[in-house]
């Protein structure tokens, strides 16, 4: 868990926009008022020939909840500490 499900917009994929597999990635809005189904910005540097493409994706947290998740590294940590917070 901790791992953000991210899918691409209508009619776009890594091989609409040439993406091979050698790029970084820079997500932007991951940390900042993140809502369900919220559209984050992407950057993808080709680490061999230093070329960026720029594309949005949707992020696939669908409630609340799995937002609280992913911001607790997982189900099991985030269960973990509300328990504690009970103590």
């Amino acid at each position: 868990m901790g791992v953000a499900p991210l899918q691409f917009k209508e009619g776009e994929s890594a091989d609409y926009l040439g993406l091979d597999g050698s790029e970084s990635l820079t997500i932007t809005g991951l940390a900042e008022d993140l809502k369900p189904h919220k559209m984050l910005d992407v950057v993808a540097k080709n680490l061999e020939t230093g070329k960026e493409t720029k594309f949005q994706v949707q992020a696939r947290l669908d409630s609340d909840i799995e937002i609280d998740y992913y911001k607790n590294k997982g189900i099991f940590q985030y269960v973990l500490r509300e328990r504690l917070k009970e103590m």
